[in-house]
């Protein structure tokens, strides 16, 4: 018998077991029939038919669960189908290790650690297939196969498992970080990451802080582990630092500076104090390129100007800008005034003046602003002033009582407008004399609501004398005082005394014994006006002849230089 008919028997036979098994499986799931059956699929996995090794492979998994004795017989079988020399064996050997870590999640954690030494297969299809089981067991367990891979990363499979990290696996582990810091997972996973940062290249530092690290929520601001990673990162700064300034000048920091523009995006007081310990001093920043030193310039205000810094950690290190900001003022570039802003903005918020050794730095950073274009130095200029010239800011004192006087004039209620006309300004007077309904119901209000035993009634002070000018009318209410025309057209003229004087005869009024003429006849002419208006004749007064249709008044020439009036006498004859 041929190779090839024993290997189509030998097949014929496996399947005719596993019919049996699986008739008998609804009826004695846990019977002998079944379980031996499980083992004659065992001894076949070391056949030497390729066709009978896959058959098993792919139905070891319907029998692993019903009986846990043989748990280790069957888990060995499929690691031996795993190393066949056959490639079709070996992926059904991989694929049966993800079903049974599906059927018992206790397996996680070892068939993750068969995978990762799987990892270092040469065969590209192969290495698919390994990738595809472990994401499939980080969908099973994922707490339990992340930290596997973390302690492999950590030892002799870092690269492996590095760049499983960033490339096939991150999206299946972005989804289950989503817990939050205190979720199982991503403890397992940060905690992990953090074993492998110091041990990694600065490259694999970068990319794990960036794409692996600063997602998770454990980095968010304000979360302690921050400190931990900075602390790593700036470890790796010092030495990237020793390498890079070995170098022929000018210094362009290769390894150096993307190290501290990663540990910039997790600033802290420790990366400020690196800095300006090891990187922002004459004898280092001297050596560097331009383009070199506002990108260092440029992440050292932005770890100086983030918002969870000390307030005293960031005055000093504003206070000691002066090299900083000479070396701003002989760079160039549109970049320049972006940073120049941060730094402004950082002075000004601080409200106070300048230290005046930082004064002459900022003068010739101000010179360099006013020579560029406009449109590139942006708002650099004004800040700039802004924090040569602070605004001032009034005292305290001045503050509050301009607001109480702002307050107070805000609640009282607006005047009305004064009346027009001629008696305007005695209703005006009126007005502010004699207190109106409203200020009658308040006032009324306040002593109602008081206690009786506390009230006493203020007395309102008395009127001014314009208010006190009234005229009593014959139905005993008091009228409003006439206006200045109204008494110069009434031939009887209005008293100006609070006693109205009592009338002696026409035109006379006894007032002291003296006899008082009327207005108009006052106004006259006088003497005579007066004793005209006396005796009955005499001229008209001013007022009549202004009253008189406008034919007492004549103008001989329209442009003459003097005027000539013409005077009627009382029959209408001219004088």
């Amino acid at each position: 018998m041929s190779f090839s008919q024993g290997a189509v028997e030998a097949e014929a036979s496996t399947r005719a077991l596993l019919e049996k098994a699986a008739a008998a499986k609804h009826r004695e799931p846990h019977g002998a029939l079944r379980k031996d059956v499980l083992r004659r699929l065992t001894t076949l996995s070391k056949s030497p038919h390729a066709s009978v090794k896959r058959l098993v492979a792919e139905n070891l998994r319907y029998f692993f669960r019903d009986f846990p004795a043989l748990e280790d017989e069957v888990i060995n079988a499929v690691y031996d189908i795993c190393e066949d020399g056959d490639q079709t064996v070996r992926i059904a050997g991989y694929r049966a290790i993800v079903e049974l870590s599906r059927e018992d999640h206790k397996w996680t954690k070892r068939n993750t650690d068969v995978l990762l030494q799987l990892l270092q297969s040469d065969d590209a299809v192969e290495l698919e297939v390994i990738t595809h089981a472990l994401i499939d067991h980080i969908h099973i367990d994922a707490a339990a196969a992340l930290s596997v891979m973390c302690d492999h990363a950590a030892a002799d499979l870092r690269k492996l498992v590095v760049e499983f990290f960033l490339h096939q696996g991150k999206e299946p582990i972005e989804g289950h970080m989503r817990g939050g810091p205190q979720s199982e997972a991503q403890a397992v996973f940060r905690d992990g990451l953090l074993r492998i940062l110091p041990k990694s290249t600065p490259q694999e530092a970068v990319q794990i802080t960036e794409q692996l690290l600063l997602p998770l929520s454990s980095f968010a601001p304000g979360q302690p582990y921050r400190n931990q990673l900075l602390e790593v990162l700036i470890e790796h700064c010092k030495n990237a630092l020793k390498t890079d300034v070995r170098a022929k000048n000018p210094l362009t920091l290769p390894t150096t500076l993307p190290l501290l523009e990663c540990a910039s995006k997790v600033p802290g007081v420790p990366l400020m104090r690196f800095n300006a310990t090891f990187v922002l001093t004459k004898a280092t920043l001297t050596r560097l390129t331009p383009e070199v030193q506002l990108k260092v310039l440029e992440y050292h205000i932005a770890a100086v100007t983030a918002p969870k810094i000390p307030v005293a950690e960031r005055d000093e290190a504003l206070n000691n800008t002066g090299f900083i900001i000479e070396t701003l003022a002989r760079a160039h570039g549109s970049e320049l005034w972006t940073v120049v802003e941060k730094l402004a903005n950082a002075f000004i918020s601080r409200g106070t003046a300048c230290p005046p050794p930082l004064v002459p730095a900022w003068r010739m950073l101000q010179q360099q602003a006013e020579m560029e274009p406009r449109n590139v130095a942006g708002d650099a200029l004004h800040l700039i002033k802004s924090v040569l010239n602070p605004p001032l800011v009034p005292p305290p004192g001045l503050n509050r009582s301009s607001s109480t006087g702002i307050k107070r004039k805000a609640t009282e209620p607006a005047s009305a407008p004064a009346p027009r006309g001629p008696g305007g300004l005695f209703a005006k007077a009126m007005q502010d004399a004699v207190p109106g309904s409203d200020d009658r119901l308040s006032k009324r209000m306040r002593v109602d609501s008081a206690p009786s035993a506390h009230v006493k009634e203020r007395t309102p002070p008395p009127a001014p004398l314009v208010a006190r000018i009234q005229i009593d009318r014959q139905d005993g209410a008091r009228s409003a005082p006439p206006s200045l025309l109204k008494r110069m057209l009434d031939s009887t003229p209005t008293p100006v005394s609070p006693v109205p004087p009592v009338a002696k005869g026409n035109g006379h009024w006894r007032g002291g014994g003296i006899s008082s003429p009327s207005l108009s006849a006052r106004i006259a002419g006088g003497r005579g006006g007066a004793r005209g208006a006396r005796g009955g004749g005499g001229a008209p007064s001013l007022l009549h002849r202004l009253s008189n249709g406008g034919d007492s008044m004549d103008v001989d020439r329209p442009r003459a230089p003097a005027r000539r009036m013409r005077v009627y006498n009382a029959a209408g004859a001219r004088r």
